[in-house]
């Protein structure tokens, strides 16, 4: 299990570093709509946030979340990397993004943002 972490938290620090859009499951499982559930990371430049490694890592130790993802939002550059939970109701999924303030969940299924 350490050396699991230890590579996944390595792609993930590299994915944001790069301010790429991508999602990383940590779980098996097949559900249609990611929903940003805890922040990691929100701002202009990840690679400067010293303890984006050792925050990633605590994710992964935590076990609670679906996946990690990060995307850049176009219109005002901020990047966010957050840990997720995904679900397969889209009711489900717009509630719990509303209550964590997201600005957008992900339908995979259709592969499109959807703005909230």
């Amino acid at each position: 299990m350490r050396s699991f972490n230890l590579e996944a938290q390595q792609i993930i620090t590299n994915k944001a570093n790069n301010k790429q859009d991508f999602t990383f499951c940590l779980k098996n499982k097949n559900k249609r709509f990611i929903v940003g559930t805890k922040n990691i990371y929100k701002g202009v430049n990840p690679s400067l946030k010293f303890s984006l490694i050792s925050d990633i890592s605590n994710v992964l130790k935590n076990c609670n979340f679906d996946s990690i993802g990060g995307w850049q939002d176009k219109n005002t550059g901020i990047y966010y990397l957050d840990a997720n939970t995904h679900f397969d109701v889209l009711e489900e999924a717009i509630l719990a993004g509303k209550e964590n303030k997201e600005v957008a969940i992900y339908d995979i299924k259709e592969n499109k943002v959807i703005n909230l």
